[in-house]
């Protein structure tokens, strides 16, 4: 049996998950070497990485009761009086700005409905504020139908370009 079959043979169960330890270690002397025949070059990179992630060492010390990161049993929490005060206080300025916050608003909504009331006693003030505010009106009316009008021609001159 020559090496060629017989390393096939051993890739053959590794792929398999058939081989023991032994083979493995005879795979990885065969990859280690430089004797490596061209069909096989593919695999020796793989072979090579397990060899030399296998010589990898941990500081943990297993023995001495440290656990690891994924264990399952469950870690208890434990929070303070403080942290527990401070969460209750947190949440007491929250509601506290919220109720505030819509007072605050309601009562602006309120004070924008609501208009504006003077009520005057003399007829002449009276008649006074009532021409103030028409001719403020008037002055505004103006305004606006003299855009209108102009507008207006200016509509009419672009249809009889047409």
């Amino acid at each position: 049996m020559s090496i060629n079959s017989n390393i096939e043979a051993l890739l053959n169960k590794y792929w398999e998950g058939e081989s023991s330890l032994e083979d493995e270690a005879q795979l990885k002397s065969y990859f280690g070497s430089n004797n490596v025949h061209p069909d096989h070059e593919d695999y020796k990179d793989l072979f090579v990485f397990f060899g030399e992630e296998s010589g990898l060492t941990s500081s943990l010390n297993l023995e001495s009761g440290t656990k690891l990161l994924n264990s399952t049993t469950p870690v208890a929490k434990t929070i303070s009086l403080t942290r527990r005060l401070m969460s209750v206080a947190a949440i007491g300025i929250v509601l506290f700005s919220a109720f505030w916050l819509y007072q605050s608003t309601e009562d602006n909504i309120k004070g924008t409905n609501s208009a504006y009331v003077h009520e005057v006693e003399d007829a002449e003030e009276a008649l006074r504020i009532t021409k103030d505010a028409l001719a403020f009106l008037s002055v505004k009316f103006d305004k606006s139908s003299n855009t209108i009008h102009d507008n207006v021609k200016k509509i009419k001159a672009v249809n009889s370009i047409k």
